[in-house]
């Protein structure tokens, strides 16, 4: 999408003030580069394939009894 504006002659000494891209993209970038203003630390991981989320999840709820039991009685987080 960025390419069509570098075809643009109009706004070509402002492009390198876009950003163009995704929702998810913007957000990435924007914890990425402010994350130490809004106390994230440094060691971010993310976590991309289904996999490596489906492993995460399995540990809290397995070495969790308290998010466990939830899972099990089907407790709605949100009233927790």
């Amino acid at each position: 999408m960025k390419s069509r504006f570098n075809e643009d002659k109009t706004i070509e000494d402002y492009i390198d003030n876009v950003n163009v891209g995704t929702i998810h993209s913007f957000c990435l970038d924007l914890i990425q580069k402010r994350r130490n203003l809004i106390g994230i630390n440094n060691d971010l991981v993310l976590f991309e394939n289904i996999a490596d989320r489906q492993a995460v999840l399995r540990d809290v709820f397995q070495n969790n009894a308290e998010y466990f039991g939830l899972l099990n009685n089907q407790i709605n987080p949100e009233n927790f």
